[in-house]
């Protein structure tokens, strides 16, 4: 996630989730953040032709003058098939 101004921990920093669309199985992830760039990387490999749910919530990240995310993100994606026959 990349937004306009520098960004800290906000108070629902905790509740980022990663889920497989399948299970909605929690991926365990690490995060980085720098400046203004949230990096959220799983920990494990994510499964072939796999979607996958990134919720971001409002307030999980603060700008510098405290300003809260007001409302949530959310997005998907899929990974893409396995290239071994």
């Amino acid at each position: 996630m990349t937004v306009i101004t520098a960004i800290f921990e906000g108070l629902n920093f905790n509740e980022i989730t990663v889920t497989d669309s399948v299970y909605n199985t929690p991926v365990e992830y690490t995060y980085r953040i720098d400046a203004n760039v949230l990096e959220i990387a799983p920990t494990v490999n994510l499964d072939y032709s796999t979607g996958y749910t990134v919720h971001i919530p409002a307030a999980a990240v603060d700008d510098r003058s405290g300003n809260a995310l007001a409302a949530e993100c959310r997005f998907s994606f899929t990974t893409v098939f396995n290239p071994e026959p």
